[in-house]
């Protein structure tokens, strides 16, 4: 029984591929088990440099197929990063409040830090302080005005969830 395919055909008794060429009497070892190789050297078919290295080609490309495939599985998932919590604004001066919070994740690059002013102000990032950096300074503010904070940890994967939001007041300046 022989089977066609894109390679030759494979002859079922023989277990090994017959080269699509006219040359009916050679055999082509590419794709043939180490076993198969062993087995026909041993009954002496003759092996040429050729179809010796094509042998070698295909079990290289099966032990790297097989490590790249046991790398990959080793890998550790990368997942969006937790969001920051206990979020807390204090006052530094009527131009200044410092921003500080906790870092809840080990796989963020970076954060990103939203402020609106006011209550029914919109919010707009303002700051991307990197990886591990559990504070910020806002400075250049209007005086004797409510500020709001959010912020969230974002890494290759996204964005987290935002934290809760904090408030702060700027010192009120006295006119001159």
């Amino acid at each position: 029984m022989q089977h066609h395919g894109l390679f030759g055909v494979l002859d079922a008794k023989k277990r090994d591929h017959v080269p699509p060429t006219p040359n009916a009497g050679t055999y082509s070892y590419y794709g043939a088990t180490h076993e198969t190789v062993a087995r026909r050297r041993r009954n002496g078919a003759a092996m040429t440099a050729r179809t010796d290295w094509r042998v070698k080609k295909t079990i290289l490309s099966c032990l790297l197929v097989l490590f790249v495939t046991a790398a990959d599985a080793h890998r550790p998932a990368t997942a969006k990063p937790s969001p920051p919590s206990g979020v807390r604004v204090t006052t530094i001066s009527n131009k200044a409040l410092s921003v500080t919070w906790r870092d809840n994740s080990s796989n963020e690059t970076q954060f990103r830090i939203e402020r609106k002013k006011g209550t029914s102000g919109s919010w707009s990032q303002i700051a991307k302080p990197g990886q591990n950096v559990t504070s910020y300074t806002d400075s250049g503010l209007s005086s004797n005005t409510t500020y709001y904070y959010r912020l969230r940890a974002c890494n290759g994967e996204g964005c987290s969830a935002y934290s809760s939001s904090a408030s702060g007041i700027t010192k009120y300046e006295r006119p001159p």
